[in-house]
Parts: C-alpha cells; structure tokens; sequence
C-alpha cells in the first residue's frame, strides 16, 4: 500500500497513462494529463512560496479543475483546503482569512471572486498552461502529514478546521 495519496495517484499514472482518469464539464483527462496539468500549477505554487505544512484555499466546483488543483497543492507538499465556490464571499473570507495563505487557487469557470475584497493573489487554475511545467522533485509525504483541512460550521457559526491527514484520506479512497 502506498503511504500517501500523492504515492497512490504516482503508481496509477505510471500504471494507466492513458486511461481516463477525470470526467466533467465537457473536459475529459487521462491520468498522464492529470498529472501534467497539476505539475504545471505545482510549479507555480513552488515559485510563489508555497512550501510543505502551508496550506492553500482550493475555491471551486467539483470540477476537473479541483483535482488539478488539490494534486497540485498536495505535489508542492502543502495542505488543501477545500472551499465550495458557492458559499457567501464572507465565509470565504474568513475561511481564507484563517488559512494564512498568501494566495488562493480558483477556477475562473466556476467562480467570480470580487478581487477586491481579498488581499491574497488568486491564481486562476484555468489559466496554467502546462507547458510551464518544470522537472519538480517530488517529495512523498508522511502517512502522517496533512493533506487537507475542511472547514465546518462550528457550534458558534465561525468555521472551524479539522484536519486531515494522508492516511485519513488513502484508507476512504482504497476502501
């Protein structure tokens, strides 16, 4: 068993390149552009200071997109943090506010943030191109490390992360 998810998602490109791996919004990926697609958007985030135990504000649909994106944050060894492009601009405030992060990843196709309002550079996934992408070393992640943080609405109406970690993750996908 492979001791995280980005080792997981590694051993299904090199074992079906060419099958298809995501299937949305009239845009179909095998795994080989999966992974070059998120590699490209890896590297950018690399160059823009994301770094392993950051966590990144992923602001989208369930979209190809959003796994372009989670793979990406989670190549680049940070945590994801998973925030539905439909909540009110507040929540998503305050959700990116207590993230920390200095930027957010978005989808143009499934969101219209009003720049404006947040401080942070949002990096627009649908606008990486993959030719881009650089030959990135890819450190594998401790079954421990975390791979997202969820956001909950929290007794109070404040949300609230819990965290997650690799092996969380991996035992749900294999089961």
């Amino acid at each position: 068993m492979a001791p995280s998810v980005l080792d997981y998602f590694i051993q299904q490109v090199s074992r079906y390149p060419e099958k298809l791996a995501v299937v949305g919004d009239n845009k179909r990926l095998t795994y080989r552009q999966l992974d070059e697609a998120s590699s490209a958007l890896c590297t950018l985030l690399l160059r823009r200071g994301v770094a392993p135990g950051s966590y990144v504000p992923l602001v989208t649909l369930r979209t190809p997109e959003m796994l372009i994106g989670m793979l990406a944050i989670v190549k680049a060894g940070a945590g994801y943090i998973p925030i539905d492009a439909r909540y009110p601009e507040k929540r998503i405030q305050d959700i990116v506010t207590q993230s920390g992060s200095p930027l957010i990843l978005a989808s143009n196709a499934t969101i219209a943030l009003s720049e404006n309002n947040f401080s942070e550079d949002i990096i627009y996934i649908d606008n990486i191109s993959t030719s881009s992408q650089e030959n990135i070393t890819l450190i594998s992640p401790s079954p421990d490390a975390i791979v997202y943080l969820i956001f909950t609405s929290g007794t109070t109406g404040k949300p609230k992360g819990v965290l997650i970690e690799h092996q969380s993750l991996l035992n749900l996908i294999l089961w």
